[in-house]
């Protein structure tokens, strides 16, 4: 069982709250919610349920729904570990995730190893802080491959910090 609570989060600096759950010393977010408050970053992706499968693309979600702000609840909830298998562009992943209320809660880290943001806590202010790519700034081959989900081969001597970084990996 497990209590909810609306938990604000800065997303590339800009405030949000959405709704969370907090299960055996992790928080779990709404899945729909955090696509939404994803979609005009640089790292926005769709959510799609197809009976017993969701699937993720890394592309903007035209339809992307609103978080709802509950009241803070005080009784518990049950929260059922999911069985739906998930897909990232076509790629099943796995995560732990739960079913609370008919949605899927996931952790914030999970999903961005997968979408590509990074999850920071700020113990100073007391945040939950997800930034994501700057359009300007170039991305590693590991990435851009983690991205595409598949292998690909690129030449990154292009620039001059893509041949370094390349470089730089190659003799590790």
């Amino acid at each position: 069982l497990c209590t909810g609570k609306n938990a604000q989060i800065f997303v590339d600096g800009e405030s949000f709250y959405v709704q969370a759950y907090h299960i055996d010393g992790y928080h779990y977010f709404k899945l729909r919610d955090i696509s939404y408050i994803m979609q005009e970053t640089n790292t926005p992706f769709s959510v799609k349920w197809n009976d017993n499968r969701i699937d993720l693309a890394l592309q903007k979600d035209e339809n992307a729904i609103k978080p709802t702000i509950i009241e803070n609840q005080q009784e518990k909830q049950e929260a059922v570990q999911t069985s739906a298998a998930v897909y990232v562009n076509q790629k099943q992943v796995f995560f732990d995730a739960y079913v609370i209320n008919g949605y899927t809660y996931f952790q914030l880290r999970d999903l961005g190893k997968v979408i590509g943001f990074q999850v920071n806590w700020d113990d100073v202010k007391q945040q939950i802080c997800i930034t994501t790519e700057n359009e300007s700034t170039p991305i590693t081959p590991q990435t851009y491959q983690q991205l595409l989900q598949k292998g690909i081969d690129v030449d990154w001597s292009g620039n001059k910090k893509g041949k370094l970084y390349y470089n730089e990996q190659a003799v590790k």
